[in-house]
This record gives C-alpha cells, sequence and structure tokens, in this order.
C-alpha cells in the first residue's frame, strides 16, 4: 500500500522484500516523471510481533542502504515501532507546553494535561 499526500509517499508492505520492491517501483514512477526520492529524509521501520529483530538491508535502485529506525515523524505525526501500530504524542505535548509556556510564562511549568483543562480565557480539550 502506497499512501501519498503532496510531496510525502509512506509505503507499507506485509514483508521487506515486498516493502523493497514498492521502493523500487515508486523509483521507477519517479524517474519517468523526472522526479527523485530525497533518501537523505528516507528511512524504514518494522512494526509488528518481529518488530524487535534485526532486518535485512533495504537497498535504492542506486544501491544506497536505507536506515532501520525506531520512529517516524510523517505528517507531523510520530509513529514508533512496536507490536502494534502505536503514536507517540509526547512531541505533540512537547510543542504544546513550550507554546503555552511562551504564552503565559512558566505558569504551566508543573500542569498536567487530563482531558480538559482550563487556562485563562481558553479553554482546551
Amino acid at each position: 500500500m502506497v499512501i501519498l499526500y503532496a510531496d510525502n509517499i509512506l509505503i507499507l508492505a506485509p514483508s521487506i522484500t515486498g516493502l523493497e520492491r514498492m521502493l523500487h517501483a515508486c523509483e521507477r514512477e519517479l524517474h519517468c516523471l523526472d522526479m527523485a526520492i530525497n533518501f537523505k529524509k528516507t528511512c524504514c521501520m518494522r512494526i509488528g510481533p518481529r518488530c524487535d529483530i534485526n532486518c535485512a538491508k533495504i537497498v535504492n535502485l542506486t544501491g544506497k542502504d536505507l536506515p532501520w529506525v525506531t520512529d517516524i515523524r510523517y505528517l507531523g505525526i510520530h509513529i514508533v515501532r512496536s507490536r502494534l501500530f502505536k503514536c507517540s504524542l509526547d512531541m505533540a505535548k512537547r510543542s504544546f507546553y513550550r507554546a503555552a509556556n511562551a504564552v503565559f510564562g512558566k505558569t504551566l511549568q508543573n500542569f498536567k494535561l487530563g482531558h480538559s483543562a482550563i487556562l485563562p480565557g481558553t479553554a482546551l480539550f
């Protein structure tokens, strides 16, 4: 499965061999359109029961190995390596607290985010 949004591509495959084949197919199609994948921003991650096992190298058509990582940022969402599909909200929380602290000062330093919270003049859900 290939998920496209603007200039972002996410390739999902049931096997490492399938992933490499789909990568090569995308590379060939993009080459026909006079485009290329930026391999400085390209990486692989495994999700499933065998996520902790070392994977075989995936090589692009030019012979460069793609790195295996433990988390990926796709459209602002951090997806983490796990036995089940899982997203991390740590970066979103950090960004929220950073912005709130910039607006309200250090009043939110010990603030814990629950289901809802009320700040001066603002309701957050």
